[in-house]
């Protein structure tokens, strides 16, 4: 299944306007009362899919997810942690390092 965690009042508002779907009430009910503290949503939201990852693993209905993010994985990243599915493994570069010291910190590297 894909996940899309709650990241703020005016990203969920924009996707249910997109999507033409309904919040249920007892959603509607905490984040409402919430609409100016987006912390407080992202934290409501990185709950709620906590708990929804934990069902849909232990009830074997899913055995891996997919996350949409649109590029905003502050969320993603804390669930992840959370549920114990985070690494700070790095795997080693494609390319060979470079002698350059201004260089040497590089995660990716453009194709230009």
């Amino acid at each position: 299944p894909g996940i899309m965690p709650i990241q703020s009042y005016d990203s969920l508002r924009h996707i249910v306007k997109l999507s033409k779907l309904e919040v249920p009430d007892e959603i509607k009910n905490i984040v409402e009362p919430l609409r100016e503290n987006d912390d407080a949503i992202r934290n409501f939201g990185i709950h709620q899919v906590i708990e929804m990852i934990r069902d849909l693993f232990s009830s074997g209905y899913a055995p891996g997810i997919h996350f949409y993010t649109l590029n905003r994985e502050v969320a993603t990243t804390s669930i992840l942690k959370k549920i114990g599915l985070w690494s700070d493994i790095k795997k080693p570069l494609p390319w060979r390092l470079s002698a350059d010291p201004a260089r040497t910190e590089e995660e990716n590297r453009s194709m230009v």
